[in-house]
């Protein structure tokens, strides 16, 4: 699903810190979304920049078609650019359905110290903001001060509104769909053995429902004369916070709901949250051959 963001605001705002993080936290979930950065464009477009009226309209107009092809593409966009004038965010609205202007509120006076281009010390004519108008959003599906925000606390913001607006899939979804969708068993149990996590795989390979195994101890797919053996070290592992065989995957035998006995090729890892403490251990599974 393709969507459109252009970040507005003054040279300084903190705009294309909040792109780099946004461009990042996307990629993190999946989605490689195209940054159009202004400074780089106009390279390209319009290397020997004016500045004017009428080279701004040009270079906006062109930088909104692009995105517009971008997006019917199927490929989401990330608009880097100030474009002063709301005309020129405008033209990128108009054109694409999926459309989020965000504007980066950042008071001039700071824009101003941080100069990253040097804008403001040199006294630039053209600046947006100081010489000429710079027209803010009448109504930005989002506002980010970039004063007091980080860019990284941007970028979730921005991640935030497009989950909202169906744009793009919760994290929790995105996990879920993983989980159920992946080519092996997921089993994820707690520090005591109980199962909390069962996947449509597990299912295929065990014979277990994920609400027949979930609550349950890992005993359900263990054969009876394996358990001592692997509480012993399932107890160890928790206790050290890894595994001896650090992820490395190993045949070994289970039991089928059936009665059957099955071989797996099984490997598993301890699983902590921010803290470090241990919540548990994940373990992927996959059918082997008895030999």
């Amino acid at each position: 699903m393709s969507f459109a963001v252009w970040l507005t605001g003054l040279s300084g705002s903190g705009k294309s810190a909040i792109a780099t993080a946004l461009r990042d936290q996307l990629h993190a979930r999946g989605v490689d979304a195209a940054v159009l950065e202004s400074d780089v464009l106009r390279t390209q477009l319009t290397p020997f920049a004016r500045y004017d009226e009428q080279e701004r309209d040009f270079f906006y107009s062109t930088v909104a078609y692009i995105g517009a092809y971008l997006s019917l593409q199927g490929k989401p966009v990330v608009f880097d650019a100030t474009a002063n004038r709301r005309a020129y965010r405008d033209r990128a609205r108009s054109a694409i359905a999926r459309f989020a202007e965000v504007f980066v509120d950042t008071p001039l006076g700071v824009c101003a110290a941080r100069d990253p281009k040097g804008l403001y010390r040199t006294g630039k004519t053209t600046t947006p903001g100081v010489q000429v108008p710079y027209e803010p959003p009448l109504a930005p599906e989002l506002v980010i001060r970039g004063d007091t925000r980080t860019p990284d606390d941007g970028a979730a913001l921005v991640v935030a509104l497009l989950e909202q607006r169906g744009w793009l899939a919760p994290q929790a979804d995105l996990y879920q769909a993983v989980v159920e969708q992946g080519l092996e068993a997921m089993i994820f149990a707690d520090r005591e053995g109980i199962i909390r996590l069962w996947n449509a795989r597990a299912q295929e390979i065990f014979g277990y429902a994920a609400s027949e195994a979930a609550g349950r101890s890992l005993d359900l797919i263990i054969p009876p004369h394996l358990r001592a053996a692997h509480w012993n070290g399932y107890r160890q592992a928790i206790a050290a916070g890894r595994t001896r065989s650090d992820g490395k995957p190993m045949r070994t035998r289970a039991t089928h709901k059936d009665g059957s006995k099955l071989y797996v090729e099984l490997a598993f890892g301890i699983v902590s949250d921010k803290r470090h403490e241990v919540l548990g251990a994940l373990a992927t599974a996959r059918k082997a051959s008895k030999a």
